[in-house]
């Protein structure tokens, strides 16, 4: 019986990712000015449209830094199994929403209820890609065997500082909207670079 490989799987999310960020440009839009448009209406109107360009840039390498690591863990998976599918499947689920709450905080960013759904999204999407790992690594025994346990245990420590970040980005933003940035920023700080995942010689 021949074993499934993870090469549609990863196929597959780097499509539902490349059209995520387009979508997320899509929000961008040419502001509106008068044929004759003065330097002050052009500086206004690029003040107007700074928030949707910051939240799309914030967005964008957000994406990017799940890409990487999505691509780094899948690196070390020896096969796939419905469980790792359904996984993916639910990650994919969260990051297609980040447009919608990433529209919303460029209109509004200082708006409690725009933070909240941005944290909530983020949380959720970064939940989702340590409930996965968890799977591939114990559940789903889909790990090379390779990397070790203590490496296990240390990957999934890393993967849960994202949920516990955007978690108090989301209390924050009930409390004073600005602070929950601090938090959002905190994330892709952390996780720019994926964690290197040393493999050990099995001797025989």
């Amino acid at each position: 019986m021949k074993i499934p490989s993870t090469s549609r799987i990863e196929a597959f999310s780097d499509g539902v990712m490349a059209i995520i960020i387009t979508i997320l440009v899509l929000e961008l839009h040419v502001p509106q000015l008068a044929e004759q448009f003065t330097q002050q209406e052009l500086m206004h109107a690029l003040k107007e449209l700074a928030p949707k360009l910051i939240a799309y840039a914030f967005s964008f390498l957000v994406i990017a830094i799940f890409w990487v690591n999505h691509h780094n863990f899948f690196h070390h998976l020896t096969h796939a199994d419905a469980g790792l599918l359904w996984h993916n499947n639910h990650l994919l689920f969260w990051l297609s929403l980040i447009p919608l709450p990433t529209a919303f905080i460029g209109e509004h960013p200082f708006s409690h209820a725009a933070n909240m759904g941005y944290a909530f999204v983020m949380l959720c999407a970064a939940l989702s890609f340590t409930l996965m790992s968890r799977h591939a690594m114990y559940k789903g025994g889909l790990m090379t065997e390779a990397v070790d346990n203590q490496q296990k245990k240390a990957l999934i420590r890393r993967s849960l500082v994202g949920p516990a970040l955007y978690a108090c980005g989301l209390l924050a933003a009930i409390v004073y909207a600005p602070a929950a940035w601090l938090f959002f920023i905190a994330v892709p700080l952390y996780f720019f670079r994926p964690k290197h995942i040393q493999q050990q010689n099995k001797t025989t």
